[in-house]
């Protein structure tokens, strides 16, 4: 588990010393986001040294290699040591850097002039593997630790100050604030129908503008959907069943 500290919405950086660059690359990571409904904070670096100095680490990360105080390669060392959940996308005109490049796990190369579409399925990649990953959990009342993973999570709700996370097998009771647990849920299937849920669109059996039936086994859960966020739900769901 990482000690630094999360961002509520997903976390995506971009790293390049040149301003026009990063601009546009914002604006087709921009409406990347729109068109899914994924919520994420778009950061942008104009050097190596900035996106080092932010404790807060970026959930995927566009990195320059050529950068004019920190090179690409000696940020994706650090980011290794320090074992950042970052998943790593290199932008760069040297494709003479890939080989070395590829020694730290990056996801994709994506050669400059960067085409809309490319971003797009290098996105798409990169929200898959977060897909993949899991997530730690301390049952206060067997005082033990579970490792679970995301796509195992039914729903979660917040409850007398507790978290409980409902699971394909079972539930687990965690005491910490349930905005914090949100903020390590980072999938891309995980929606928010009420400020005291949190649901895995995986398992959503009926959807409905003012609620949703989920699928939790011999017995379903009926959630409620909060009227300021029927729009956004809908628009995301419809988005992850592939319909306009």
């Amino acid at each position: 588990m990482s000690n630094y500290e999360r961002c509520e919405n997903m976390k995506i950086g971009i790293c390049d010393d040149s301003v026009i660059f990063c601009e546009d690359l914002k604006a087709i990571v921009d409406t990347y986001c729109a068109e899914t409904g994924i919520s994420a904070d778009i950061i942008i670096y104009h050097s190596g040294e900035a996106l080092l100095e932010d404790t807060v680490p970026c959930d995927i990360l566009f990195l320059d290699i050529e950068l004019g105080d920190v090179t690409g390669i000696e940020i994706l060392k650090r980011m290794k040591e320090n074992h950042l959940p970052t998943t790593v996308l290199v932008v760069t005109s040297f494709p003479q850097y890939i080989d070395e490049a590829m020694d730290y796990a990056i996801l994709r190369y994506i050669q400059k002039p960067v085409e809309a579409g490319r971003v797009f399925r290098a996105l798409d990649s990169a929200l898959e593997r977060m897909d993949e990953r899991y997530i730690v959990l301390r049952d206060i009342r067997t005082r033990s630790m579970h490792k679970v993973a995301f796509k195992d999570i039914v729903y979660a709700e917040t409850k007398m100050r507790k978290v409980l996370v409902h699971t394909k097998t079972g539930t687990y009771v965690l005491r910490e604030g349930f905005r914090e647990f949100k903020n390590k849920l980072k999938a891309s299937f995980f929606a928010e129908p009420h400020y005291s849920y949190i649901v895995n669109m995986n398992y959503i059996k009926c959807f409905k503008r003012t609620e949703i039936i989920m699928d939790v086994g011999e017995e379903d859960k009926k959630i409620n959907v909060s009227s300021d966020k029927q729009h956004s739900l809908r628009k995301k769901y419809y988005r992850f069943l592939g319909e306009e």
